[in-house]
């Protein structure tokens, strides 16, 4: 039976065509976008034909009261993509390929660790319904599209491509693309690792090793001055029973099609026995570098304190709660250099005691035993038997005690718990010590010093010594010791070597107004010279933890009318790059639009703010770390009645969520309104580690145990 005449009116079409029509269209709900789009019942067309026993059988016969022909029908079907029901009126078309995967080539060459990326096209009708890439005559699982993407290309990716693409199931409906040849493309040698010197006594073994990559594998041949070494044609050089006369200048030829190149030339000793000039030339070799299997940075600035109150008449200028410029700016300036040299960096703004203690815990948790992890703070801060970081919720000036804030031993007895092969600690605040007649409470509160066990792995900076004062100038860009620390803390420093340093530009380049008053100083228990440029070995337990609260969002803006006629994008980033607990939303849409964000989902203490940036909106979501998650979803029946009698207590936590908020869009000269959407940010970046969370609050300690 051949397909009807375009001119044919629905009511004079086959009975065997109708049925099938309608029968196709009853498939997932067809019938709604052809509906949705014919509109044949007015605006709510979609709703009235639900009422009907067979919606689809009654929107054929509204179309068929219209006189509605083939043509029109069929040109409503392709708009939805509706091609099953279309091929019932459109005469079937061969898939023909229209583009092969190496776009004209038998042969595709890639770089080694470069992406490969191949593509094939076909047009017919039906069109193509589907995609399976082969490998070497093997079908690939991640083959299912038209672009096929090989990532790290590599000598095992070698072989031949091809793809079948089908628009239906029947004999005649698939077509097979040309095959295609992919080879590594040789590249220049690249050595990853030059000889290291060596230096030993007569008669022992010494060995030299160059580490190349390229493709294909070179050729090697060692040398000792202009001599090249018999046999000596592997990437390692190893000599037993060293002789005097085996001392002396080494370097390895390295060379592949592609080119040639010379490894460094580096000093072997031998001398005749062990003396007080061997083991200083011993001490004097390149140290090698171990892999640690972490490095973790905790990083917190406090700059906005929540009860500022300069104007009591009792509080003197030591104790006295001001805002800060700096803290945002040196923690950002400090995570991007951590994050180049290796480390998973946790950024955070503006924590109260409760967050600063969890945060602690989070940094804590990622450390594994034999890694490297960082703190730094920088916000007020006093000392008193101990140093004490003052959070952003400490009571006014002259009442905080001891126990409003965290202590620098409480942050090392947890962290050492961990046994990190070294904790570098860095404290940028002021040292005074408060004054006794403007907080006597202070000096009478009871105190329990969390207790720690030492190990020679501490070292601790400190912007300033004790009772001096830490500083900030308005035009600067960071900190004045941050100032000097950016300087040196990338560099291949041992990390004594970079505080020293520090302390030196110090005093050298500040005048006498802070170089007197504030003197950075360090202390530290180790002798040890540790890297913090040393490899690492991504941890798979760190690494996860981290993945978790540094997710963003993949919402993407969905219109409750219809699409925009112009692109929206929407972007999602870390404030500034760095910090977690609060995010960029970057809204790029025309010049002449203006977004407005109603009906946000705020928490207490989450603040938001805008901005327009390089053509761009902004939306700023501060304060994440203060979101409350459904964490009691589902309650066995025997826990019923406790979960009614704890339900009032615990009624406002139950009922916050993932953060939501509407964009409304206006044109800027008419102030019409073009569209709106609904973004759902779901639980991003640090929302789920719970900094939030306190133990000692009874309503969360029982919904815990529920």
């Amino acid at each position: 039976m051949g397909v009807p005449d375009p001119e044919t009116k629905l009511h004079e079409l086959d009975v065997t065509i109708r049925l099938k029509l309608i029968e196709k269209l009853l498939i997932d709900d067809n019938w709604k976008r052809l509906a949705d789009l014919m509109r044949v019942l007015g605006h709510d067309t979609v709703e009235r034909l639900q009422c009907f026993k067979n919606p689809a059988e009654r929107l054929i016969e509204e179309l068929a009261a219209r006189m509605c022909p083939v043509n029109i029908l069929a040109f409503a079907l392709k708009t939805q993509e509706l091609f099953d029901a279309l091929a019932l009126f459109v005469e079937r078309e061969p898939l023909i390929v229209t583009r092969q995967p190496g776009n004209g080539c038998d042969v595709v060459r890639v770089s080694y660790g470069d992406t490969l990326e191949l593509q094939c096209n076909a047009v017919g009708f039906p069109p193509p319904k589907s995609y399976q890439w082969f490998f070497n005559n093997e079908a690939l699982s991640f083959g299912t599209s038209n672009i096929l993407t090989v990532e790290n290309f590599e000598l095992h990716h070698e072989g031949e491509y091809r793809c079948v693409i089908k628009q239906d199931e029947t004999p005649d409906g698939s077509c097979w693309t040309d095959d295609v040849t992919v080879e590594l493309l040789p590249d220049v040698p690249i050595i990853e690792d030059e000889p290291r010197p060596a230096v030993c006594v007569v008669g022992e073994t010494f060995t030299l090793q160059c580490s190349v990559a390229c493709y294909p594998l070179p050729n090697f041949q060692w040398f000792r001055g202009n001599e090249p070494l018999l046999d000596e044609t592997s990437d390692t050089l190893v000599v037993e029973n060293a002789s005097l006369e085996d001392g002396g200048l080494y370097r390895c030829h390295i060379s592949n099609i592609q080119a040639e190149v010379w490894s460094k030339e580096v000093k072997v000793t031998v001398y005749p026995e062990p003396n007080a000039e061997y083991e200083i030339g011993r001490q004097l070799l390149p140290r090698i570098r171990e892999p640690v299997p972490a490095k973790v940075a905790l990083l917190i600035g406090n700059n906005s304190y929540e009860r500022v109150n300069a104007s009591l008449p009792t509080a003197s200028e030591n104790s006295r709660l001001t805002d800060l410029i700096m803290p945002c700016n040196d923690v950002e300036t400090l995570s991007s250099i951590l994050s180049k040299m290796g480390f998973r960096v946790l950024a955070f703004h503006n924590l109260t005691k409760t967050e600063m203690r969890n945060a602690v815990k989070l940094f804590c948790n990622m450390l594994q035993e034999g890694s490297y992890g960082i703190f730094y703070f920088a916000g007020h801060g006093f000392e008193l038997d101990d140093k004490f970081m003052l959070p952003v919720n400490a009571p006014e000036s002259g009442e905080y005690l001891r126990c409003d804030c965290m202590s620098e031993r409480e942050l090392l007895s947890h962290a050492l718990e961990r046994k990190p092969k070294l904790l570098f600690e860095i404290l940028d605040m002021c040292l005074i010590v408060p004054e006794r007649d403007q907080n006597p409470a202070l000096f009478w509160e009871k105190y329990d010093f969390p207790e720690y066990k030492q190990d020679r792995n501490i070292i601790r900076a400190y912007a300033t010594s004790s009772n001096l004062k830490s500083f900030e100038r308005k035009h600067e860009t960071n900190g004045l010791y941050v100032k000097y620390l950016k300087k040196f803390l990338g560099s291949d420093l041992s990390v004594l070597t970079i505080v020293n340093k520090v302390s030196e530009e110090f005093e050298n380049n500040e005048p006498s107004d802070a170089a007197d008053r504030m003197m950075p100083s360090v202390y530290y228990n180790t002798s040890k010279p540790y890297f913090l440029t040393d490899p690492v070995i991504e941890h798979e337990d760190t690494t996860a933890l981290y993945d978790k609260i540094t997710s963003l969002p993949t919402a993407e803006l969905k219109f409750e009318s219809a699409p925009m006629s112009v692109p929206v994008a929407v972007e999602f980033k870390p404030h500034r790059n760095c910090f977690l607990n609060s995010i960029d939303i970057i809204i790029s849409s025309p010049r002449n639009w203006i977004p407005q964000f109603t009906t946000m989902d705020l928490f207490e203490g989450v603040q938001r703010f805008v901005k327009e940036e390089n053509g761009s909106y902004v939306l700023t979501i501060a304060g994440l770390q203060k979101v409350k998650v459904h964490y009691c979803l589902q309650v066995h029946r025997h826990l019923y009645t406790k979960v009614l009698m704890s339900i009032f207590s615990l009624s406002l936590f139950l009922l916050q969520g993932p953060i939501s908020f509407g964009i409304t869009f206006y044109d800027r000269t008419t102030r019409k309104l073009l569209n709106s959407s609904v973004l759902d940010l779901g639980t991003p970046l640090i929302v789920p580690a719970g900094l939030w969370y306190d133990p000692h609050e009874a309503e969360l300690e029982q919904l815990y145990r529920l």
